[in-house]
């Protein structure tokens, strides 16, 4: 594969920071093409060289941040396994402190459901995944556990998000899904 030229990554990058700019200042159905090129400082011609359209920018941020989650589950899941949770909730916390300012005005949009059901999928999958590692006794049981749960913590991440509500913390909540979840471990072994 190809590696990208120093000026193109440059550019998408110019035309992530004037979309998530605008999309501060408005909804995402009325941002234009010709906003986001005015606020990058480009020409149409390099946003059509790097975009199909603006939703197209949103999609590539949300898909970024699943890959991101991805790899957080994954790695987790290769070093330790999820018996304990607390590293796995609190590298997510931390990559979800260091994109602190996208991810807000991501979950912000109109199109924030389909994007938040993607994410409950794909924690549900990996931890799914791991079962058999757990040594877990009542499958069926834990499995809908994990979904409440799971659905329970992307549900306050985005409600943190969304409301930029410090009174409970990131951290805080993974303190307690961690505890949460070690207790429901213990239940269904």
């Amino acid at each position: 594969m190809k590696k990208p030229y120093r000026n193109s990554i440059r550019s998408r990058e110019m035309i992530r920071r004037a979309f998530i700019e605008l999309l501060r200042e408005k909804e995402l159905d009325r941002i234009t093409v010709v906003d986001i090129v005015s606020g990058a400082d480009l020409s149409r011609n390099t946003f059509y060289a790097h975009y199909q359209d603006i939703y197209a920018i949103l999609e590539e941020y949300q898909q970024d941040t699943l890959v991101q989650f991805d790899t957080i589950l994954a790695e987790t899941e290769a070093q330790q396994g999820f018996d304990d949770v607390e590293q796995l909730l609190h590298r997510i916390v931390q990559y979800i402190h260091e994109n602190k300012e996208a991810l807000q005005v991501l979950v912000n949009t109109k199109q924030t459901a389909d994007f938040v059901q993607k994410l409950k999928t794909l924690v549900l999958e990996r931890n799914f995944a791991n079962l058999r590692r757990q040594n877990i006794g009542d499958e069926e049981g834990f499995r809908f556990f994990l979904e409440v749960l799971g659905s329970g913590f992307v549900d306050m991440i985005i409600s943190v998000l969304k409301e930029n509500n410090e009174e409970r913390s990131l951290t805080d909540i993974a303190d307690g899904i961690s505890r949460i979840y070690r207790s429901g471990v213990a239940v269904y072994r």
